[in-house]
């Protein structure tokens, strides 16, 4: 008889610590709905301001996030006069971050590869260009690829690329300035 009158009071303190947490989580969950929560963060998280992001994303090499789920919203072929291929290129998305940035394959050696990558001002997204050049030695290989910093791009962004012969200067090809919107 002993015993069960202290199981029944094991299982007295259980169901009332239990029903401490519930009230406790039910009671966190509802103040934060209802926006009467502490300034900490708490669930539901509120995502990034478009500034907050744009700080975050932009002028950096595209982070691990953005890499890991993105898509190609424009492919072309920089092509020389008589149509042997220079270099692929690609504007990239990345749909978990926000951000874009220029991609580019090389299809020959010895060539300067310029990028540009801009946004306009946009609501109190301030405007933002990113240029890079890269020196391509190699037409196979990792050592081929070239890639701009990203950009947060709630919108539309602009970009162009050159790729010039490195001993002499001389245009190969080019994209011309190309404005591509997305839906971030």
């Amino acid at each position: 008889m002993m015993a069960k009158k202290h199981r029944r009071k094991w299982v007295k303190a259980a169901a009332a610590a239990t029903g401490t947490v519930v009230v406790a989580v039910v009671s966190g969950l509802a103040g934060s709905y209802l926006g009467i929560a502490s300034e900490r963060d708490q669930w539901p998280f509120s995502a990034p301001s478009a500034r907050d992001a744009a700080e975050d994303l932009d002028g950096v090499f595209p982070t691990t996030e953005c890499k890991a789920n993105y898509a190609t919203v424009f492919t072309g072929a920089i092509r020389r006069s008589d149509g042997s291929l220079v270099a692929t290129v690609e504007l990239r998305h990345g749909s978990d971050c926000g951000a874009s940035w220029v991609w580019v394959r090389s299809s020959v050696a010895d060539v300067v590869v310029e990028k540009t990558l801009s946004r306009d001002e946009n609501n109190d997204v301030p405007a933002i260009t990113v240029e890079e050049n890269d020196t391509i030695a190699s037409a196979t290989g990792p050592e081929r690829e070239s890639y701009t910093e990203q950009v947060y791009s709630p919108e539309c962004v602009t970009f162009s690329v050159v790729v010039r012969e490195v001993a002499t200067g001389a245009v190969l090809g080019a994209v011309p300035d190309t404005r591509i919107c997305t839906d971030a």
